[in-house]
């Protein structure tokens, strides 16, 4: 087994974003083309169209063991989509445990094996490549023991994985960063940054980049993260970016390609005293959405529907555990609404639609 598979380094901030930047889970017309409606991490709660749940789509686990497990589920995406489990499992009357390997790829094939060898009733895992877990993987499909995902990607052993369309995601960011530059004018550019380890900042990154060539709108930077200590390096490529581009240059606006990054540039968007240049990330973090809320520097963000996620990951275990086939096509895709100065609520973390089905099979 090659070293990447067995342990990665401390990439906390990847993972506050589902997506899980991943990491690791509102009141208005959504611009994105859905409706957005306000939530908390309130297990009740369900998006505003598309995808209901009823106590009858919980009613097979009851009884059952659920673990939960991922590279890091302390990031605020994730923690919030374990804790609307962890309120589901209450109401529904089954028991969930959750381990975060802090991540350790061995650690988190170890759980799965360890889980699937004591007769759990179903895994879930949380914003791990899924072909990194390989292992776990086997050891469940030989034990008859369901994996679902969530922001994972496919694998075989794996059930489904429940995350956003991350080329949708990226092309709502792009357009909206086209759009309000096309607005203010002066042919600026924008920089970049994001972090190719990661399939799905690397996705979100190729749709803004697509649209930048599209319309001819110069990328004046294209930073890699330092993965060990991602935010001081976002602020700090943030910094010498202004620099290099002072108040009334070409610089317009910043991708970073979640919401903790996001934010970091943000803070040094503030640090610097300018509002000639705006932020556009992905994740929906309280943090970011604050900013959007306040008319900061955060110009967009793309909000990672957790509530829905969690629904849509233990309904669809709960069929097959119910003695369903998994879903035809192992990959489903939720809402992920993008968020603006138009659309923002008061306050909360905004919802999308519900499951958006492309080709079921």
């Amino acid at each position: 087994m090659s070293p990447l598979r067995r342990s990665l380094p401390r990439r906390a901030f990847l993972y506050g974003s589902a997506g899980a930047g991943a990491g690791l889970a509102l009141a208005a017309c959504s611009v994105s083309g859905g409706a957005a409606t306000a939530s908390g991490t309130d297990a009740a709660a369900v998006p505003s169209s598309g995808t209901t749940f009823s106590d009858a789509d919980f009613a097979p686990l009851k009884g059952a063991r659920i673990g939960v497990v991922g590279i890091n589920l302390q990031g605020p995406t994730v923690a919030r989509s374990v804790q609307i489990m962890t309120d589901l499992s209450t109401k529904h009357e089954f028991d969930l445990q959750a381990v975060s390997s802090d991540f350790d790829l061995a650690r988190t094939n170890d759980t799965m094996r360890v889980w699937a060898e004591n007769g759990f009733s179903a895994i879930v895992v949380a914003n791990t490549e899924a072909a990194n877990i390989s292992e776990g993987l086997a050891a469940a499909q030989k034990a008859g023991v369901p994996v679902g995902g969530f922001y994972c990607g496919t694998a075989p052993g794996l059930a489904f994985d429940v995350g956003a369309n991350e080329f949708i995601s990226g092309m709502r960011c792009g357009t909206y960063i086209q759009q309000r530059l096309a607005v203010a004018g002066g042919d600026k550019g924008i920089a970049l940054v994001g972090y190719t380890p990661l399939a799905n900042l690397r996705e979100r990154e190729l749709a803004v980049r697509t649209l930048a060539d599209y319309y001819g709108t110069p990328i004046l930077l294209r930073h890699e993260t330092n993965a060990d200590s991602s935010v001081p390096d976002v602020q700090n490529t943030t910094t010498d970016v202004l620099t290099k581009f002072p108040r009334g240059g070409q610089l317009g606006a910043i991708f970073v390609a979640w919401d903790q990054g996001g934010y970091a540039a943000v803070s040094a968007i503030e640090a610097a005293g300018r509002d000639d240049v705006f932020v556009v990330s992905i994740d929906g973090e309280q943090a970011n959405l604050d900013s959007i809320r306040q008319r900061g520097p955060q110009g967009a963000t793309v909000v990672n529907d957790m509530v829905a996620v969690s629904n849509v990951v233990l309904t669809e275990l709960a069929k097959i555990i119910g003695g369903a086939a998994p879903p035809k096509n192992a990959q489903l895709y939720v809402d992920a609404p993008l968020i603006t100065a138009a659309n923002v609520p008061a306050s909360g973390v905004p919802q999308g639609t519900g499951l958006t089905p492309f080709y079921t099979g």
